[in-house]
């Protein structure tokens, strides 16, 4: 049996995978509610880790010490840094990356990976569902910082430095606790925002529908895993 684990930072963002998975079971973490559903053949875990790199690997370092899951799979909402994107657009993290660090002087001295590559062939699946599905999506770079990004200044900045299709606070945490872990992970996030001037207003403008943008793909790739 297949354990999948989803992980998000706010409880809307888990909302349409708790209507879809009926919990069988919760267990208490701390201040963490992580719920347990039988679906098919798999067992889906998934749990709330609140704002931030530290609550995000925190709690995935818990999940997998606890549940062994395949597969990690990081969904919610970012904040779009390619003014190309639109908000019917849905991105595919293929790779991701921390913004608001820099080692770069420590890299003759101690090993240190900076990108985190997502699993190719999981990844290959839901770009095919969402494809046949007729959803709208890119894979690239998504980057990950304690900020949450809100002027068109600063978002500039970043897409220069980066080329990044959007930014976000959890998802490379995320990623490097199951890199090392040697678990399987993906992050798919809806735009909930430009990370510009008007990114206070437009967050919260209908983000639960916007959630349900990536969460409804990440259901569908489940049921075929």
């Amino acid at each position: 049996m297949k354990t999948i684990a989803i992980i998000s930072a706010l409880d809307i963002e888990l909302k349409y995978f708790r209507e879809q998975f009926d919990s069988i079971k919760v267990e208490k973490f701390n201040q963490y509610e992580i719920h347990i559903s039988e679906f098919e053949d798999k067992t889906i875990i998934n749990c709330v880790c609140g704002i931030g790199k530290v609550n995000a690997a925190a709690l995935t370092q818990r999940i997998i010490d606890k549940y062994n899951p395949d597969l990690v799979i990081n969904s919610g909402v970012c904040g779009g840094l390619d003014k190309s994107l639109s908000f019917d657009e849905v991105i595919l993290a293929d790779k991701l990356e921390y913004h608001d660090t820099n080692i770069d002087f420590l890299n003759d001295n101690i090993p240190y990976t900076t990108v985190f590559e997502s699993d190719k062939q999981i990844l290959s699946k839901l770009d095919k569902i969402m494809t046949e599905e007729g959803l709208k999506h890119r894979i690239g770079l998504i980057v990950t910082g304690d900020q949450f990004i809100n002027t068109t200044q600063k978002q500039e900045e970043l897409f220069e430095k980066f080329s990044a299709l959007g930014t976000e606070m959890e998802g490379c945490a995320i990623a490097h606790t199951c890199y090392l872990n040697d678990v399987k992970f993906l992050v798919i996030r809806s735009l909930s925002d430009f990370a510009d001037d008007n990114a206070d207003s437009e967050f919260e403008n209908n983000l639960e529908e916007k959630t349900k943008k990536a969460a409804h793909s990440v259901v569908t790739l489940i049921k075929k895993l």
